[in-house]
């Protein structure tokens, strides 16, 4: 008879406050007035995850605005991955 293999557990999530996911289109806007589109894929109270066409390099401090509604919200910049960024909100 085979052993039942319990897969290990999930690494403990870091976020103080749950992720909603999204598909907003955003674009971020850099001090220097560079900007570059963006799929905001989650977000939370504490911040965002986003989604570029292509790796892109991106300042420490920017500005994210949503299409949608032209809201903005200036952020941090928390880690980079391939085509995805994560953020913390700053304001």
């Amino acid at each position: 008879m085979a052993k039942i293999r319990r897969a290990a557990p999930e690494p403990a999530d870091r976020r103080i406050s749950p992720r909603v996911r999204t598909a907003d289109k955003a674009r971020v806007v850099a001090d220097t007035g560079e900007a570059w589109p963006c799929v905001i894929k989650d977000r939370s109270d504490g911040g965002s995850r986003l989604l570029f066409r292509a790796p892109v390099t991106l300042p420490p401090m920017f500005t994210l605005v949503k299409e949608s509604d032209g809201a903005s919200r200036r952020v941090r910049l928390v880690w980079t991955a391939a085509n995805e960024a994560g953020v913390a909100f700053a304001d």
